[in-house]
């Protein structure tokens, strides 16, 4: 009976110290009060369970709750990213175009105008303009105007 409780006392003993140490640094590196250190160290084990039931656990709870709270926003987040990804049409690849004209043949082979294509696979609105160079060809008669 004596070698069991010597085997425990020994088993028992390191572990005990290791705990004390490891909640000490914790106190330390939490901010939490001095005083915690004093009763883990002076209560031993009953130092280390108080803190642990008072200090740890409800800590673990409430972070586990908020990492839930952000997990949830994160969560929302993806499925508005997820939305706003699939309104986009994303125009890529080979676009076949006349070197003349200008117009680009579609996916069944019919050639259509640039803006007619580019409104059809995005959600682009054209506006029309003239740059200097083509209403000097254009309108010759107009010249200083610019729009």
């Amino acid at each position: 009976m004596l070698n069991h409780i010597q085997s425990l006392f020994l088993t028992v003993g390191p572990l005990s110290v290791i705990l004390q140490i490891v909640l000490c640094v914790h106190v330390y590196r939490t901010g939490r009060p001095f005083w915690w250190i004093w009763l883990i160290m002076m209560g031993s084990l009953l130092g280390c369970l108080l803190y642990l039931f008072l200090e740890v656990l409800p800590d673990a709870r409430r972070n586990n709750s908020r990492m839930m709270r952000l997990n949830r926003a994160l969560h929302e987040k993806n499925e508005e990213l997820e939305a706003a990804l699939a309104k986009v049409n994303l125009l890529s690849g080979l676009l076949p175009i006349c070197a003349g004209c200008k117009q680009i043949r579609d996916d069944k082979g019919y050639w259509i105008q640039v803006e007619s294509y580019i409104q059809k696979h995005s959600e682009v609105t054209f506006t029309h303009g003239m740059c200097p160079k083509c209403i000097e060809k254009y309108y010759p008669d107009l010249e200083g105007e610019k729009t």
